[in-house]
């Protein structure tokens, strides 16, 4: 008698909290479940979507931001390579993206956080002489035309640590004032000479 193959099932999940950490955080590592691991990765990952996406999205709380998994199944483009320099706020703002109520709410943020800056002596996150992209869209309007310390000389807006490293350069180069030892290096060389800093200071 011939021998019946029969068609495997396909596998059915019970997506639970694990499955959903993973969906909005991303990641990869021990705690991902095995579901997301393997050849059908991609596919378990896109199912798991479907089913939790629409309840995580309703209850999504973090203005600027999305799931992981919204960013690989339901965004108009991935998620920018750079992600140091290019915040998730700023491509869902260029892709007209975020709503009224995130908008008030990082608008809110940008104060806060320009507050939190202008009354520390110190460097309290962030290199001298520039701006999130927060700032920049909500306290000024960035000119493309001057450099980031042009601007914000002109504009009188330097925090104390800043005005600290530009009144004692080879303390802060030291690590005496404003921040731990910095370097300069991502300051070109005409805002270097504004700042009268050492060049090329690596």
């Amino acid at each position: 008698m011939p021998r019946v193959f029969r068609k495997a099932k396909t596998r059915t999940c019970n997506w639970g909290e694990r499955h959903r950490r993973t969906l909005e955080r991303g990641g990869a590592g021990f705690s991902t479940p095995i579901e997301f691991t393997g050849d059908d990765a991609d596919e378990n990952l896109r199912r798991a979507w479907e089913v939790l996406g629409p309840e995580i999205m309703a209850q999504w709380d973090s203005p600027g931001k999305r799931p992981a998994a919204w960013w690989v199944f339901d965004s108009p483009e991935p998620r920018s390579e750079n992600v140091i320099t290019v915040s998730e706020a700023e491509q869902l703002d260029k892709l007209g993206l975020l709503d009224t109520d995130e908008l008030i709410s990082l608008s809110e943020m940008a104060s806060a956080e320009n507050e939190r800056l202008h009354r520390n002596s110190r460097n309290a996150g962030g290199e001298p002489f520039r701006r999130s992209w927060l700032f920049w869209k909500f306290i000024e309007k960035r000119d493309p035309n001057i450099s980031e310390a042009q601007q914000l000389m002109d504009l009188d807006a330097f925090h104390q640590y800043e005005r600290d490293i530009v009144a004692d350069p080879q303390g802060a180069m030291a690590g005496r004032v404003g921040c731990t030892r910095t370097r300069f290096y991502y300051l070109d060389e005409s805002e270097q000479t504004l700042l009268d800093l050492p060049h090329k200071s690596l």
